[in-house]
């Protein structure tokens, strides 16, 4: 076979006999916006909600903040970008978890356009899903050189199931580098030239300033490609080696400023995962039988409390096509002569060092049975390696000089397509983590991977090669009957096809982060530090950018970690005080709806410090129900008084007192259904509003709002009671029901209440979500 020069696919595809018929600027035009309007339709009905969307109220707010002040700072201050306004006073918090830069780049047109961070964040979740599938089918068509099969391949590595358990690690569906990686190499050894080592040192940097896990896992299987064509393909002179090398080198040092401060931080906080959060997050090959419950073709039969994390079975129709591409592909595909360079009768004689490397197999094997180390077992497959390579011993064939390569001569396949194998080797057994060996090693003797929580991830390695391998099996069947190109892409998309529920996230910057973005006062302290309330007190923080001592991130600085167990047990006292002043906060905010049971902990705090003069208060904002209460710490902000709003106290008397306070805002809550409750056939949802200029008209939200059921006014004597401002609100409880499901929503779906006020503002509450049966 002869190999063909291949140029990136983002400039010209090769003809061949599946190729569409086009100029190919604009065929490469036509599959990028393929795979984009593919995003959507899967995604859907998210392109029309970009500014409130997300699958849950966690990741993707933390993801939206990174992204945004990632963005940010590029423009403003590159090399404070790690040190982000949050966990203060911790250095380089940014490095607690995934930077995001290589996502963030494509961000700053959007944010200079002044989109939301939310909005831009979703833009970028459907651009991942795209550029996902397009760097697939630039891989496949390397391999293949075929079009429709690539696009085939595309498609599954873009939407395979386990990216709809990611859909919160936007990082993880911006895959799309890994295969453009694994192309590049390959582009560069069929024609070597600076452009192509080019080619492998952008490839490299962009996957590694988008995804840590992926910079790691991929490097590994940089190795791996580099070896498996240096065996299977002909030997290179000095010049190729060192341009690769130079490129590859060339690369760490464009990336050692980002990994530094992980470096450093790792150092100063002892981050480093412990055996059992690894352990957690190590699949098991049962896992490859199990997939995610979002897939419409599979779901129905998982249990319903599988871990997202551990969802990795790929599907049938990859399997079946890789089995294809085993079976039905025609003809020898090597033709590098260094293949042949044994004569398949010659013989070879036997040498000293093949009988001590045999010797050594043998006793490594033996260490391994006797000792069952994981560093035995990776020594032993190596040296089996190595002996193979050279020569199979006479059992499997040495008699006739056979060695790998020589094997390699008679394949049906090219190297390309083993270094593709591989892949799915390699991701197989990382994704089992310290339940195998491969990653057991990586973890005790390579620093980096011990900061890493999930190894199941590997499992997109796995993916990028059975990509190529679905599409080397299409193309099988293809040649056969040129049908089959409609039926396996309608197949395809049908296995991938998700059901999909989305939330809602709060619209709108609060009353209080818009008079922070004014005042400009912090490091600031908001309580609950819980997490949940937390992303959303960093999504809001891009309004300000005032310095955080909250946070959320995969590690935690002691700081935080003392503020938090404080809270959490409850020892709000002097010493607390005393802890918050020594770590610079100047603002306290108590955000009343999310304190809940530890309401009045919180507020013989605040009386306490109130009465030493240590903490005073300054102002009150609207917020949900109770609203938000602003105080100063008067060591750190002497001058406390200039913030200070000179209103009634008799509201702050109220709320440490436990009672509720006036609202100048629209508010409300819904009591049903309760967040991820279980209906069956019947659904009640019930709430009450109040708003100083009355009630016009509520309605309950279904399905992303999908459907609209008006709801029905009744009496709540309690709520008035509790709440005596509102005259305008005779009737402020909130009712509607619905016998059954409606035809063609999801049973997994989501709940919000609309209210309309008197003077026309439109309120929604928090979404909820529930499963409708």
């Amino acid at each position: 076979m002869r190999i063909e020069n291949w140029r990136p696919a983002a400039f010209s595809i090769l003809n061949s006999p599946f190729s569409i018929r086009l100029r190919p600027a604009i065929r490469e035009s036509a599959v990028f916006l393929l795979f984009a309007a593919l995003a959507v339709a899967a995604t859907w009905p998210l392109a029309i909600r970009l500014p409130t969307a997300v699958p849950d109220l966690g990741d993707p707010l933390l993801n939206a903040w990174i992204i945004d002040w990632v963005g940010w700072a590029l423009i403003h201050n590159p090399l404070g970008v790690f040190q982000a306004p949050i966990f203060h006073p911790a250095e380089m918090p940014l490095a607690f978890s995934e930077n995001l830069i290589g996502i963030a780049i494509f961000a700053i047109p959007f944010q200079l356009a002044g989109l939301a961070p939310l909005t831009v964040y979703n833009i970028l979740l459907l651009l991942g899903f795209t550029h996902a599938g397009y760097g697939a089918f630039v891989l496949a068509r390397v391999v293949t050189r075929a079009t429709l099969p690539s696009i085939i391949g595309g498609i599954f590595f873009a939407f395979v199931s386990y990216k709809f358990d990611q859909l919160s690690h936007v990082q993880v569906l911006w895959s799309g580098w890994l295969p453009l990686l694994l192309a590049a190499v390959i582009a560069y050894w069929r024609r070597p030239s600076i452009g192509r080592a080019a080619l492998v040192f952008g490839a490299f940097v962009i996957n590694g300033l988008t995804n840590i896990h992926f910079l790691l896992f991929g490097g590994v299987a940089l190795l791996l490609t580099i070896a498996v064509l240096a065996v299977l393909d002909s030997k290179r002179d000095a010049r190729f080696w060192i341009q690769l090398a130079s490129a590859l080198a060339l690369a760490g040092l464009v990336l050692l400023p980002v990994l530094l401060p992980y470096r450093h931080v790792a150092e100063l906080y002892g981050m480093r995962r412990s055996r059992d959060e690894v352990r957690s997050g190590s699949a098991t090959p049962a896992n490859w039988l199990q997939t995610t419950t979002r897939s419409r073709v599979y779901g129905p039969y998982q249990p319903p409390d599988i871990r997202n994390e551990l969802t990795l079975f790929p599907g049938l129709l990859p399997l079946f096509l890789m089995a294809a591409a085993a079976v039905m592909t025609r003809g020898a595909r090597v033709s590098s002569p260094a293949l042949r360079a044994v004569p398949p009768g010659a013989r070879v004689e036997r040498r000293a060092p093949l009988i001590l490397l045999d010797g050594l197999i043998v006793g490594a094997a033996a260490v391994t049975v006797l000792l069952r180390t994981n560093l035995s077992i990776l020594v032993t497959i190596i040296l089996l390696a190595v002996r193979l390579l050279i020569r199979f011993p006479r059992a499997l064939g040495g008699d006739r000089g056979r060695s790998l390569r020589t094997a390699a001569a008679d394949s049906r396949f090219g190297p390309d397509a083993w270094a593709s194998a591989g892949w799915i080797v390699l991701g197989f057994l990382g994704s089992l983590g310290l339940n195998a060996f491969l990653y057991t090693i990586l973890y005790r003797h390579v620093a980096a991977f011990s900061a890493l929580r999930v190894p199941a991830r590997w499992a997109v390695i796995a993916y990028v090669g059975l990509a190529v391998w679905t599409a080397l099996g299409a193309k099988a069947l293809i040649e056969r009957r040129r049908v089959m190109a409609a039926v396996l892409a309608l197949l395809m998309l049908v296995e991938v096809t998700p059901a999909l529920r989305w939330m809602h996230a709060p619209v709108g910057v609060p009353p209080f982060y818009r008079w922070l973005a004014d005042a400009g006062v912090g490091p600031v302290l908001e309580l609950p530090p819980d997490a949940e309330p937390t992303v959303l007190y960093m999504l809001h923080s891009t309004a300000h950018r005032v310095p955080l001592m909250n946070g959320a991130s995969g590690f935690e600085p002691p700081v935080h970690r003392a503020i938090r167990e404080a809270y959490e047990q409850q020892r709000l006292d002097a010493a607390f005080t005393t802890l918050l002043e020594k770590s610079g906060a100047r603002l306290i905010v108590l955000h009343g709806d999310a304190l809940s049971h530890r309401t009045a902990s919180a507020a013989a705090w605040i009386e306490e410090g109130i009465e030493s003069g240590r903490i005073r208060f300054l102002r009150r904002f609207d917020s949900g129900v109770w609203g938000d209460w602003v105080f100063a710490l008067t060591r750190n902000l002497p001058d406390w008084t200039t913030y200070r709003d000179f209103g009634p106290e008799e509201r702050l008397r109220s709320f440490l007192d436990g009672k509720a306070t006036y609202n100048a805002s629209t508010f409300g809550r819904m009591e049903l259904p309760r967040p991820h409750d279980s209906q069956t056939r019947r659904l009640d949802v019930s709430g009450w509003a109040l708003s100083p200029h009355g009630i016009r008209s509520a309605a309950v939200l279904i399905d992303n709002g999908r459907l609209r059921i008006p709801m029905q006014h009744f009496q709540r004597p309690d709520v008035l009671a509790q709440f005596p401002w509102y005259p305008k609100v005779p009737e402020p409880g909130l009712h509607a029901t619905l016998p059954r499901r409606p035809k063609g929503t999801p049973r997994h779906t989501d709940v919000q209440i609309e209210i309309v006020d008197g003077a026309g503002h439109v309120t929604r509450l928090p979404s909820t979500p529930f499963t409708w049966h």
